[in-house]
């Protein structure tokens, strides 16, 4: 390893074959000016691909992208740039595309020459932003907050709704309070394997990195976003304000 390292996770990323062409031709270019002036070229390019339960090692693009497009599912790409001197015989450049949330995605540059990586360091990672998509806010504690909050009072006014509609047919004393305090038991059990189930999901709709960019899906999130999420929150807030008016005049009667 050389004396100087840099590195950086890779996250929220699209990697369709366009991507894997600009990303082989920056790195073609990158070993192109390395070997420049030397008496014979000591650096060597391989790619690594995994998909559908096995994998390859190859040292050309063409190979990749037969691969690439072939596969089912693609599970990870690498790319390595290798001085293969006697002195050194190290790896300078690797690029790791990885949809597993259990491994990392990750690009590094090490070098004996500081300028030098960090120049390769930047220059690659301008290349890599152009191919980051907007998967990153599901990862984002917010967001689970929001879900979560969210989740909370919309099982308290159910709760209470139906408290409401049901306390009559209760027998015993206090029947609004039993009423609610079962609504709510049962909201809050089944939310948790709800919200179980959409932890283990997440990931597999919007990966860490994604391989073949599926239109598909991304035309049918915009869609269900614009005409079933909005419209829903409108009726739900709409109808909460209504909720508590029932209710404030069943507590209060």
């Amino acid at each position: 390893m050389g004396k100087f390292l840099v590195e950086e996770t890779i996250e929220a990323c699209t990697i369709t074959a366009d991507a894997i062409k600009r990303i082989d031709t920056e790195l073609k270019d990158i070993v192109r000016q390395y070997n420049t002036g030397k008496e014979e070229v000591n650096t060597r390019l391989l790619y690594l691909i995994r998909f559908d339960g096995k994998g390859y090692i190859v040292d050309d693009i063409d190979s990749l992208l037969k691969y690439f497009s072939d596969a089912q599912k693609v599970e990870r790409i690498f790319f390595e740039v290798s001085d293969i001197t006697i002195v050194k015989n190290e790896k300078i450049i690797s690029i790791c595309f990885n949809n597993n949330i259990q491994n990392l995605s990750y690009f590094c540059v090490t070098n004996d020459y500081k300028e030098w990586t960090e120049a390769t360091f930047y220059r690659l990672k301008g290349i890599l932003s152009k191919y980051q998509n907007s998967y990153s806010w599901v990862r984002n504690w917010k967001v689970d907050a929001f879900v979560q909050i969210t989740a909370v009072l919309l099982m308290f006014f159910c709760a209470l709704y139906l408290a409401v509609k049901t306390s009559s047919i209760l027998n015993v004393e206090h029947p609004f309070l039993i009423a609610f305090i079962g609504w709510l038991l049962l909201f809050s059990n089944c939310w948790t394997y709800t919200m179980l189930n959409l932890r283990t999901l997440m990931p597999k709709i919007f990966p860490v990195v994604a391989f073949k960019e599926n239109k598909l899906k991304k035309y049918l999130v915009n869609v269900l976003l614009t005409v079933i999420v909005v419209p829903f929150v409108i009726w739900i807030l709409a109808n909460i304000v209504r909720y508590l008016q029932t209710i404030g005049a069943t507590i209060f009667r």
